[in-house]
């Protein structure tokens, strides 16, 4: 019984070495019972038959492991191709809608946004500046923002005298230019 919990404990150290499936541990600690039983060869002859039967079943149980590898490989290998044929695809398309005659047919009906939010802007408040015109014929219309009429003082700009240039630099710093209203 020494002897066994010996092959047990050997067992138990290559399967913590290994991080394996369980039909691998499973295949070590047949391995040991083989040896075990090789050393005691003549001594039990019973012992024999349900060690070929757990062998018989851990090769179907370690078959079973490699065709789940097997799988997992081809998986692996169909992805890489879709991966691929999409790419190529892409390549393809692109290549397809350089074409004039063909990006002409595919942006057939198509609106940019500017030309979509203009439409919008026409059906929604049509055209206000002939409203505006209607309702004060003769009258000048007003300037979009009243800052359009003004125009920004130069900047870094060298002074002629003494005098212009002390003014200037007391004065704050000059203000950015704001923005049209829209």
């Amino acid at each position: 019984m020494g002897t066994v919990h010996e092959v047990m404990d050997q067992a138990g150290q290559l399967a913590q070495v290994s991080h394996d499936a369980l039909s691998d541990r499973l295949a070590v600690l047949v391995t040991a019972r083989y040896a075990l039983a090789a050393r005691k060869l003549g001594q039990e002859q019973a012992d024999w038959q349900p060690l070929r039967e757990l062998c018989h079943d851990l090769a179907a149980l370690r078959r079973g492991d490699h065709a789940a590898g097997w799988l997992h490989i081809e998986q692996e290998r169909l992805a890489d191709e879709r991966k691929e044929r999409d790419q190529d695809l892409n390549e393809l398309f692109l290549k397809w809608a350089r074409n004039p005659e063909i990006r002409d047919a595919i942006c057939r009906g198509y609106i940019s946004r500017e030309d979509r939010l203009a439409l919008l802007k026409q059906q929604m408040f049509g055209d206000l500046d002939e409203l505006l015109k209607k309702a004060h014929p003769g009258h000048p219309q007003p300037p979009a923002s009243p800052f359009e009429n003004v125009k920004p003082a130069p900047t870094n700009q060298a002074a002629d005298c003494p005098a212009c240039a002390e003014a200037a630099s007391a004065l704050p710093p000059t203000r950015h230019e704001p923005e049209p209203s829209r």
